[in-house]
């Protein structure tokens, strides 16, 4: 939604004297439109001011358009205007979302790549150390295969129990990433549909 530099003030909470500073000094990108007067888009406003901001502020205008019957008409469109902009706001959440979805199955499949080395190497190591232990051992095989088998459930363990953590921790993340949009989204919409 493009709205005027006046409005881009208002919406910013800034004096229309310091939004002009900062649209050079903040690099805010600005339109002409078919009449040749500049327009800022309201992602230019959230990119610069943050977004709860920006929406604070415009469900706000709306509020005070809303007493006055010539402004009704503009309420409405600034509501759907603020549905809109609300509706991208929750997609880039999502989108974000989706993002951490993939990094975590990057990780999950990296964790078990590294699971196979380790254990490929811990192979190795047991190849190499099974004669030498045998030195230092009393050399029967119920032992060996007992302690083989200990370190094996041990190496485990670990390793299950730290994937289970991270994946618990990141679980837990995408759940409050999900209701966060959850909350937005019927706060946002119903508030504006039934007041």
């Amino acid at each position: 939604m493009l709205v005027n530099k006046t409005k881009a003030a208002e919406l910013a909470g800034v004096s229309r004297r310091t939004f002009y500073n900062h649209i050079t000094k903040k690099g805010i990108s600005t339109t002409k439109d078919d009449d040749g007067i500049e327009k800022v888009d309201l992602s230019e406003l959230q990119r610069v001011y943050g977004q709860e901001k920006i929406l604070s502020n415009l469900k706000k205008d709306e509020d005070a358009q809303g007493d006055t019957s010539k402004s009704k008409k503009t309420a409405q469109t600034f509501t759907q205007n603020s549905v809109q902009f609300e509706k991208l706001i929750l997609e880039e959440k999502l989108k974000g979302a989706e993002s951490l979805i993939e990094q975590l199955k990057a990780e999950r499949e990296q964790l078990l790549e590294d699971k196979k080395n380790t254990q490929a190497q811990l192979a190795k190591a047991l190849e190499v150390a099974a004669p030498i232990g045998k030195l230092l051992t009393d050399q029967r095989d119920v032992n060996e295969g007992r302690a083989l088998a200990d370190r094996k459930a041990v190496e485990e363990s670990i390793k299950r129990e730290t994937a289970e953590k991270r994946i618990k921790t990141l679980m837990i993340k995408l759940k409050e990433v999900r209701e966060e949009n959850d909350i937005l989204r019927s706060r946002g919409l119903f508030k504006k549909l039934f007041g």
